[in-house]
């Protein structure tokens, strides 16, 4: 009696075992098959992940600006991107404040942008021309030790 019940004990602890595992495993593999399967497809043709709304950095030349709809044109090597001016674009030149009157055509630019929802590159910050010598105060010498 006492070996059938070991017997059927270890046999239920059998089924359970071998039924859920798969279960909790197929629940796991599902989750995650998405996102891995995505990220395969995109590096496979080629493509940039979802950047719309990540800060990117950008620079060249200025080609172009137009002061009525507020955008600037840079330059590219392969193609000209057009950045939008919004009143929370922080413009500088020379390490001072600037406004859009004082970018010109041919000049250094550079600065951070992102897409919007529009798919829109809109500028967080925009640096016209050289970039701004550095204010760093020169690090004092080590006095020489003076042997005795």
């Amino acid at each position: 009696m006492q070996r059938v019940t070991i017997r059927w004990f270890t046999l239920c602890l059998f089924i359970a075992l071998t039924t859920t595992a798969p279960v909790r495993g197929f629940a796991q593999d599902k989750s995650a098959e998405p996102k891995s399967e995505t990220s395969k497809t995109a590096k496979k043709k080629g493509e940039s992940q979802d950047t719309r709304g990540k800060p990117m950095p950008f620079q060249g030349k200025l080609d172009a600006v137009d002061k009525v709809n507020k955008t600037i044109t840079i330059k590219g090597k392969e193609r000209d991107r057009t950045f939008h001016v919004t009143s929370n674009t922080k413009l500088t030149k020379e390490g001072k404040p600037a406004i859009l009157n004082d970018a010109v055509v041919g000049e250094a630019v550079a600065g951070l942008a992102k897409e919007n929802a529009d798919g829109k590159l809109e500028a967080l910050s925009i640096r016209f021309g050289a970039k701004a010598p550095s204010q760093a105060k020169p690090k004092p010498e080590k006095a020489e030790k003076s042997e005795k």
